[in-house]
């Protein structure tokens, strides 16, 4: 496709959303079909982002909101490509997108107003007809679906610091949403903002706060902490993540087949330990290191350790069941990072504009070796098309590669290619 600027594929990799500034709009092409067929044409010049539903029932489109517009958010139906409903969303953030979700069985959708969380029929689109459900709660400014297609429909919600006033951070069941309904609440100083990462089974979730300013000096980039808070009345384990070292988080996230997480924290060289749902540190992955990003094989056995960034390009890839590290090398520059969806190989690109030289991507098995690689004047995306849970059977167990052993504590690793 010429002319395009960004790309996204639907949950199950059958469908690719392409901008294309080029042609005057985005389309819908067929990718899993290998005949790129288009299914949806959209003719609005202006659109910057798009999201699918997760069972590729809607199209979601957002555009600058101008005077006069009938609304700037789009909800698309793929099987006649006709408008299901219209919004209204003035400001766009990348960390609320899409900022109308879907539960995993699009039965319900939710959408974030003013001192509220509305909830729509899921089969007809968010603002198709009016709200089924309201969630109350004065301030929100985040809330986040579970995962899971159970009957328990869980959200957590986010209220900043407000008058003096701790943030809270709620748990609530679908459809128990009137006041004080929560299954559980936790309250927060130090919590100007927050990511909220469900668990994989939808029974809790961990919650790290950010605020812009460390008070006590000891960094520049402000304070972050990091909690667990269960889903349920009756779990147990709430608290606070125990670091191994003292300083900041860098990254974490759960595994995604099982209650556990990895945490990269620490001032540089940083601790990378893997903990159990309550709260239990279970391995640290080597010594210290220039780490801050963490990815999981979709299979979960096998996880890359980046540091990006501002840090040197470090890459180690591990076993997390046999707990051996395979490979420590050399991926400089690197700004996107994801795993193919069969787990046996890890995509590293360099992107413009972030970066105006030396943009390209690389393909590295899990032992190091690069497999491919590509260069390009201007790279502006590079991704992979994901696959339904099941589609690809759990690889073998992979042999260290000869740079397993290269790097000391802290150090980047041995050059590649």
């Amino acid at each position: 496709v010429a002319g395009c600027s960004s790309a996204v594929f639907s949950r199950d990799g059958r469908y690719i959303a392409v901008l294309e500034p080029a042609a005057g709009g985005a389309r819908v092409y067929e990718a899993a079909s290998g005949e790129w067929r288009v299914a949806l044409t959209i003719d609005r010049p202006t659109v910057s982002a798009l999201a699918f539903s997760p069972r590729n029932t809607f199209l979601v489109s957002w555009e600058k909101l101008v005077e006069g517009s009938d609304g700037n958010l789009l909800v698309w139906r793929l099987a006649d490509g006709q408008v299901a409903c219209r919004l209204k969303q003035k400001n766009f953030a990348r960390d609320k997108w899409p900022s109308t979700p879907w539960t995993d069985d699009e039965a319900l959708c939710a959408q974030l107003a003013t001192g509220e969380v509305q909830f729509f029929d899921g089969g007809a689109g968010p603002g198709a007809s009016p709200p089924v459900a309201r969630l109350k709660l004065p301030g929100i400014s985040k809330f986040k679906l579970a995962p899971g297609e159970g009957e328990a429909k869980r959200l957590a919600t986010f209220v900043p610091e407000q008058k003096g006033g701790p943030a809270q951070v709620r748990v609530y069941e679908y459809p128990r949403l009137e006041a004080g309904a929560y299954v559980r609440s936790k309250s927060f100083y130090k919590a100007q903002q927050v990511d909220l990462h469900w668990a994989p089974s939808g029974s809790g979730l961990l919650v790290a706060t950010h605020t812009d300013e460390d008070r006590t000096g000891r960094s520049y980039y402000g304070e972050t902490n990091l909690f667990y808070i269960p889903a349920t009345q009756g779990g147990k384990g709430e608290g606070n993540v125990p670091r191994t070292k003292e300083g900041p988080i860098h990254d974490v996230a759960w595994s995604p087949v099982e209650d556990v997480f990895i945490v990269v924290h620490g001032f540089m060289p940083a601790a990378v330990v893997l903990y159990s749902s309550d709260l239990k540190p279970l391995f640290s992955f080597g010594g210290e290191a220039a780490r801050n990003t963490i990815k999981w094989a979709p299979h979960g056995h096998l996880v890359a350790l980046g540091g990006f960034g501002n840090l040197g390009g470090g890459l180690d890839f591990w076993d997390t069941e046999r707990k051996l590290k395979l490979a420590t090398v050399d991926a400089h520059m690197t700004v996107g990072c994801e795993w193919t969806p069969d787990s046996n190989f890890l995509l590293t690109s360099t992107l413009f504009p972030r970066l105006r030289v030396d943009n390209g991507f690389r393909l590295w098995a899990a032992d190091g070796t690069v497999v491919h690689k590509r260069t390009a004047v201007e790279l502006e995306e590079a991704t992979l098309a994901p696959a339904p849970r099941g589609a690809h059977p759990k690889p073998p167990p992979v042999q260290p590669g000869p740079t397993a052993a290269a790097a000391g504590p802290g150090r980047g690793g041995a050059g590649a290619g």
